[in-house]
């Protein structure tokens, strides 16, 4: 299992660019040949590239496990096709002003927890394309539960200041253990400097040696 660090050009947030389940990664056309190789090494995955409304930030408006991929509804008809095309797993279109889906939702294959704006209609949706159970809850009194927190089906690696109480639940609902922690020299915005499976990590190239052994603790990576 490897823990590579890793730049979007010369940019460590990483996580604002990509999407990984157990058996593919969303990145953006942008994404260089090189990179594209250093991710397949790591993550051992094909890689699959698409964007959404011509936007390269998949990891601001797309969640995904190995289910499913929910998008927001600015995606185009184009775009749309196009990810169904290339991917055979549920696809799910979010209409919600909220289109910042990969900010809002935290998933693996086990579970998803979301922030407490979206409506029951939308949970259904996220329910049956994901295909786990769903709960709204903030954490760190945020309701950017993407943002903050990375899970795989392995363990997850939260914001710093999660409670213990915020620990237990989403360690209930993601059905992992859960442990907090930071990227990219002490930012707690976990997923924008992480992006993981139970085969190996991305990190953000500002990512600390102490930070790398917390993650790969958290996400058993060892």
């Amino acid at each position: 299992m490897t823990i590579t660090k890793f730049e979007i050009g010369t940019n460590p947030y990483i996580g604002a660019y990509l999407v990984a389940t157990e058996n593919f990664v969303l990145a953006p056309p942008i994404i260089k040949p090189t990179s594209v190789v250093k991710i397949k090494d790591t993550l051992k995955v094909d890689v699959i590239t698409i964007s959404v409304s011509g936007s390269a930030l998949l990891g601001v408006f797309v969640v995904a496990n190995s289910n499913g991929i929910l998008v927001p509804d600015i995606i185009t008809d184009e775009e749309l096709e196009k990810l169904k095309s290339l991917v055979d797993v549920n696809i799910g279109v979010i209409r919600t002003k909220y289109n910042s889906l990969g900010n809002l939702i935290v998933a693996n294959d086990r579970g998803a927890i979301t922030t407490p704006l979206f409506d029951k209609d939308i949970l259904k949706i996220i329910e049956d394309t994901l295909n786990v159970e769903v709960s709204s809850r903030k954490v760190v009194a945020s309701d950017l539960l993407g943002t903050i927190s990375v899970a795989t089906n392995k363990g997850a690696l939260v914001h710093p200041l999660a409670t213990e109480n915020d620990i237990q639940f989403m360690s209930k609902i993601l059905k992992v253990p859960v442990m907090v922690g930071t990227v990219n020299l002490g930012s707690p915005y976990i997923s924008v400097g992480l992006v993981a499976n139970t085969k190996g990590a991305l990190v953000g190239s500002l990512t600390t040696g102490p930070e790398i052994v917390r993650i790969s603790q958290a996400l058993e990576l060892v």
